[in-house]
């Protein structure tokens, strides 16, 4: 019988107008990029059997990524190897307490990440897109935007490509296209679509550029701050280039809610994507092995 060949599975939960993302490396290992809700992310931990984590990822210091980090890093006390930050100066109470979490757990490395950072586990490559030393250098005078502040990761395992785009907005996809002109390097087949699908988010011409085959996005059904995500014109742009847009707002034919998305690549160009069927309070269990 031909063995099955192992996976890279990134989990992107459904939590509304936030972020939650667990990415389960082909050894059974794993990392968390953004905690919005601290519950659910442990509860499927639990059911994923993690029994530490090789990284938390805090993108950057926003009220739809992060408050549920102090929470994780306090369950993983001990059993966390790296935080991941930014690295931008915010006077919250939630990215001073992780800090402060992080300086505490003598077990943890917290490490600044920068554009051009290559992480290897697992037989997965890890390259950090954002932000940029030239971005980096502006944090400290409060001259970008917190969004622009954001780690955007991409993913390669084998043939299989996915980027994570934050909340990374035009500027720092700029600066993402400078420091990686390479044709091919920014190519994906699953993009987590910055900023929820807001219309400032990604340009149509790195779009167009990176050539994704499945969007992926984090939204809830009800308009954020007077707007509705994902815009309508980021939609369009996803189409036009012949994506799949997968939201976890997205409900059936009989209205009942998709939910979660579930991203399982085996090393080829042809991602498989699942839905777990919950809303933003249910716990769903990881799609059977």
């Amino acid at each position: 019988m031909k063995e099955r060949r192992k996976e890279l599975r990134v989990h992107l939960l459904n939590v509304g107008h936030g972020c939650n993302i667990i990415i389960q490396f082909p050894d059974e290992t794993f990392g968390v990029v953004d905690c919005y809700m601290a519950n659910k992310t442990i509860n499927y931990l639990a059911k994923l059997a993690a029994t530490e984590l090789q990284f938390i990822c805090a993108t950057h210091p926003h009220a739809d990524h992060s408050p549920g980090i102090p929470n994780l890093m306090q369950e993983y006390s001990g059993r966390s190897r790296q935080l991941w930050h930014c690295g931008f100066p915010h006077p919250s109470h939630t990215d001073a307490l992780i800090l402060k979490l992080a300086e505490l757990d003598r077990n943890l490395l917290c490490i600044y990440q920068r554009a051009g950072t290559q992480i290897h586990h697992s037989g997965v490559s890890l390259t950090v897109f954002s932000p940029s030393q030239r971005l980096y250098n502006q944090f400290m005078n409060y001259q970008t935007d917190i969004n622009d502040a954001s780690i955007v990761l991409k993913l390669i395992y084998e043939r299989s490509e996915m980027i994570l785009g934050s909340d990374a907005l035009a500027r720092s996809w700029g600066e993402i296209m400078a420091d990686f002109p390479v044709p091919g390097e920014l190519n994906c087949q699953t993009l987590v679509v910055p900023h929820h699908g807001s219309d400032n988010g990604i340009p149509f011409g790195l779009l167009h550029r990176m050539k994704p085959q499945h969007a992926l996005i984090s939204a809830s059904a009800q308009k954020i701050h007077l707007r509705q995500f994902p815009d309508k014109t980021t939609v369009q742009m996803l189409k036009r280039i012949g994506c799949t847009i997968h939201n976890t707002a997205d409900v059936d034919s009989e209205g009942k809610p998709l939910g979660s998305i579930v991203v399982r690549m085996n090393g080829t160009n042809r991602p498989f994507i699942e839905r777990l069927g919950d809303t933003v309070d249910e716990h769903p269990s990881p799609p059977v092995k």
